[in-house]
C-alpha cells in the first residue's frame, strides 16, 4: 500500500483531474477546445507543483515537517493541489460555498492520507496550498495567458 501512495495513487488522482478538465473542453469547445483546455491543464499543474513546493518547503520549516523524498513528493503535491480543483468544477457555479468547503476537505484529507500528516500539520499546509489555489488565477491574468485556461 505505501508503494501506491507514492505514486500510483497521486498519478490517478492527476488522471482524473485532467480528465475532467481536459474533457471538458473537447465537450464545450471540440477540438480546439479541447487543445485549449491541455494546455491550460498543463500550465495550472505546473505553476500548482512549483508554488505548492514552495509553500511546503517554508510551511514546513516553520512546523518542523517533512514531505519525503522528492522525487515523489511532487506528483502528491500536484496531485493533491490539482484534484479538488478538477472536483469542484462539477458543482454548478452557484454553489461556491459548497466548492470552497470540499477544496479544504479534499485538501486536508488527501495531505493526510498521501504524506501521513498529523492534524495539526495537514491544516497548516491547507491553509498555505488554499492560498496557492486562490492565487493561481491572479498568476495567469498576469502572464496574459487566461484565453488558455477559460
Amino acid at each position: 500500500m505505501e508503494e501506491s501512495k507514492e505514486v500510483t495513487i497521486p498519478a490517478i488522482l492527476v488522471g482524473i483531474s485532467a480528465a475532467i478538465m481536459i474533457g471538458g473542453g473537447f465537450v464545450g469547445g471540440g477540438l480546439t477546445g479541447g487543445l485549449t483546455s491541455t494546455l491550460g491543464f498543463l500550465l495550472i499543474f505546473a505553476i500548482n507543483v512549483v508554488l505548492g513546493i514552495l509553500v511546503c518547503i517554508l510551511v514546513g520549516s516553520l512546523i518542523g515537517a517533512s514531505f519525503g523524498r522528492f522525487n515523489t513528493a511532487w506528483l502528491k503535491l500536484g496531485a493533491i493541489l490539482i484534484f479538488p480543483s478538477a472536483i469542484t468544477l462539477l458543482i454548478p457555479f452557484g454553489f461556491f460555498p459548497i466548492s470552497f468547503i470540499l477544496n479544504i476537505l479534499i485538501y486536508f484529507g488527501l495531505l493526510v492520507w498521501l504524506f501521513d500528516l498529523e492534524a495539526f500539520e495537514a491544516f497548516a499546509f491547507t491553509l498555505g496550498l488554499l492560498l496557492v489555489s486562490l492565487a493561481i488565477p491572479a498568476i495567469i491574468a498576469a502572464l496574459g495567458l487566461t484565453h488558455i485556461t477559460t
